[in-house]
């Protein structure tokens, strides 16, 4: 079920998490995205490691669930994740080509929606089998989404112009 809000605002989610597990220190990541990387500090010994992976030449976002990190890149349009044990990536996920992929949420343990900005849409990823499984559409040029009980609510900016922003409800 979709629903639409026009809002009188445009809201915009950036956000950077710390991975937390008895087996990885708590560790800050960073994108470097004109470096086109991923970055880490240690936060308990303040040790900064640059450049521990390479990503899309556009990383946009980049977020932590069930003890792996999630880089968003809307070039090439697609999730690169990364094992922080290992700083090794262990898949690249391709999304809808030209969609320009702008966030992410996770939805359950093994669902993730991410905001495609170009494509109007939301892709529905299954993060065990690494694969887009479905497309939601959305407001136009959506950019930040929050999942809140298992409810989606992506905020739609309607750029260049802002004057439809807009948030689509998923449930």
């Amino acid at each position: 079920m979709k629903s639409v809000i026009q809002p009188t605002f445009t809201l915009l989610f950036t956000l950077i998490f710390s991975v937390q597990s008895q087996d990885i220190p708590r560790t800050l990541y960073v994108l470097n995205g004109r470096g086109e990387s991923v970055s880490k500090m240690t936060l308990e010994s303040k040790i900064i490691n640059n450049d521990i992976v390479t990503v899309g030449s556009v990383p946009n976002r980049i977020h932590t669930h069930n003890n792996l990190v999630y880089v968003v890149n809307s070039v090439p349009d697609g999730l690169t994740v990364i094992d922080p044990l290992t700083d090794q990536i262990v898949d690249n996920i391709s999304l809808t080509t030209g969609s320009n992929p702008w966030d992410m949420a996770f939805v359950g343990t093994n669902t993730a929606y991410v905001t495609n900005w170009l494509a109007n849409s939301i892709s529905v990823v299954d993060l065990d089998k690494g694969e887009e499984i479905n497309t939601i559409e959305v407001g136009t040029t959506p950019e930040g989404i929050l999942v809140v009980d298992n409810t989606a609510y992506v905020c739609n900016s309607d750029f260049p112009s802002y004057t439809s922003s807009s948030i689509s409800i998923i449930d």
